[in-house]
């Protein structure tokens, strides 16, 4: 993921991830070196901001505070030093909500998005 999403983005198009519940473990790695070369990249004034990283996780269960799930994981690890300055979690309640989260982070740059949206219909606000 990172090797090909990654170069994608360095092209200037956007990379939007889209996994499953069981499977966004497996790339968990990969997210942490892309988020910690974007918070390198921030220091070296040549560089010009890319593309944001999308992860589209299709399961309400990151929603939940009892599992151990990425969200919790990616924002309580202090070694990576991974704020809001490259990484942000989005938690649309509806659909409505869900459009306007996806228009704001395919245009946003330099950042990696989690934008956690089920399978399950939500009632529309």
């Amino acid at each position: 993921m990172r090797g090909l999403v990654g170069r994608y983005l360095l092209t200037g198009r956007h990379g939007l991830f889209n996994s499953y519940e069981a499977f966004i473990r497996i790339v968990d790695s990969m997210f942490s070196q892309h988020a910690k070369w974007l918070k390198v990249t921030l220091e070296l004034p040549w560089r010009r901001k890319i593309a944001s990283l999308n992860y589209l996780l299709a399961s309400h269960v990151w929603q939940q505070d009892h599992t151990a799930s990425p969200i919790r994981i990616r924002l309580s690890r202090p070694r990576h030093q991974q704020k809001a300055d490259i990484v942000r979690v989005y938690l649309p309640p509806d659909a409505n909500c869900l459009l306007s989260v996806m228009d704001h982070c395919l245009r946003s740059r330099h950042y990696v998005n989690v934008v956690v949206a089920g399978k399950h219909p939500l009632p529309n606000g």
